[in-house]
């Protein structure tokens, strides 16, 4: 009883990892913004840019989030996390990542 118990718990646990990291991740987008206008000049030009590139990014995103391989979503994820925690860089990566997949068979190395 208490192995199956165990093992059911595991398989919540690993359940819940991998339904979460099919989710579109929750950045802070008004801090990421705020710092990047701060970078540049602080001013709200620049923080209104990068909003509204946010915001495009997000919602390319959510329209496309439920078609997009798991495999996809997942190394974008963990790519935008690593590299800059920002819609538009998930996008990026999803998007470019969509592309190589349908030119996969173009590329070959030859010797």
């Amino acid at each position: 009883m208490q192995k199956t118990y165990a093992m059911t718990l595991i398989f919540l646990a690993a359940s819940s990892v991998g339904a979460s990291a099919q989710q579109i991740p929750d950045f802070d987008v008004e801090k990421q913004c705020a710092e990047q206008a701060a970078l540049v000049s602080g001013g709200n030009f620049m923080r209104n840019a990068c909003l509204q590139q946010e915001q495009r990014s997000y919602d390319s995103l959510k329209a496309d989030w439920a078609t997009l391989a798991p495999s996809i979503k997942s190394h974008c994820i963990e790519m935008a996390r690593t590299v800059v925690p920002t819609y538009f860089m998930l996008n990026a990566c999803v998007r470019q990542e969509i592309k190589a997949a349908q030119e996969a068979d173009r590329f070959q190395f030859k010797k």
